[in-house]
């Protein structure tokens, strides 16, 4: 039978499946994640110790690998995504471009006044000031980059799970930036020294760690966990994940070649194929739709709980 419980932050009604007790469910109005209580069992006094079933430990998450990463179906899983929330997606990538231009440009320009100082000689403070300009105009646009791709990868998730795609959704990233950024510049030196080495150690490092980088932003894990869960997820999937990391290269390049204006579609599209291929990795194969409840608080439907 279906397990009732509410959302202690938005005070929703939620159902689970009784298999998901012990377990974690996210609200799918706010994200919240919630303990599913464990099923009360009826224990036969006079049974042995070792009959007993012993419930799942609170921390572990209603979440098993999957089996080999089958690409053909990430990507018409994909594409389908894509296609039905379009107009928010593109949406989303236009407003993460003009951003990530604005304080690109903001950095130069200030480094262009710092130029224009008249220096003197043995002055080193226009030196000084062009350096701290450049140091903390990029961490600026780092964490700038870094809270918007947090919000279009939860954009993407909901896409690939068959849930409304909201356009706030991409101004969402504050409660794991901290983390997701950390994660992000030790990802970035690993990469960028591999491929620096011999171009396949930076893809295969890139294989083994994108995954990290969805699950902070989707079950907020820690930093330094998301390395192992991340290896965890790749394992057996290796090579697709290589295969992947390729695909969406070709789709980058694409939408590269259309004057500019293609990378406008093909940043959703990617974002959509990761999201779809983690779901996968993550043992949620299947899109999740949320379910309609009855909300005691206010007589109207709530969504389901998804596994988290």
């Amino acid at each position: 039978m279906p397990i009732d419980l509410a959302c202690p932050s938005c005070r929703r009604a939620l159902q689970v499946p009784d298999y998901a007790a012990g377990k974690k469910a996210r609200c799918p109005a706010c994200g919240e994640v919630i303990p599913v209580p464990a099923l009360q069992r009826t224990v036969n006094p006079y049974a042995a110790p070792s009959a007993q079933t012993m419930a799942p430990p609170e921390d572990q998450e209603f979440s098993q690998p999957q089996g080999p990463l089958d690409i053909g179906r990430v990507w018409n899983e994909g594409w389908a995504a894509w296609s039905r929330n379009l107009g928010v997606l593109v949406g989303a990538a236009v407003i993460f471009l003009i951003i990530s231009v604005a304080v690109g440009i903001g950095m130069y320009i200030a480094m262009l006044v710092t130029m224009t100082i008249p220096v003197q000689q043995g002055d080193l403070t226009p030196f000084i000031a062009f350096i701290a300009i450049l140091v903390v105009g990029s961490l600026l646009s780092w964490l700038v980059h870094s809270y918007l791709m947090i919000g279009l990868i939860r954009m993407g998730l909901d896409a690939s799970r068959g849930r409304p795609v909201m356009f706030g959704r991409l101004f969402s990233g504050g409660d794991v930036l901290v983390g997701w950024f950390g994660y992000f510049i030790v990802f970035q030196i690993m990469t960028i020294l591999g491929t620096y080495a011999c171009l396949f150690p930076g893809l295969a490092l890139a294989a083994l760690f994108w995954p990290g980088l969805c699950a902070i932003a989707d079950r907020r894990v820690k930093a330094l966990e998301a390395f192992g869960y991340s290896l965890r997820l790749v394992r057996g999937n290796f090579w697709s994940s290589v295969l992947l990391l390729l695909v969406l290269l070709g789709v980058h390049l694409l939408g590269s070649l259309a004057c500019g204006v293609g990378v406008l579609f093909s940043i959703p599209l990617q974002v959509v194929l990761v999201a779809t291929a983690y779901r996968h990795m993550a043992g949620d194969p299947k899109p999740q739709h949320a379910t309609n409840v009855l909300d005691p608080m206010s007589g109207q439907g709530a969504g389901g709980a998804d596994f988290a």
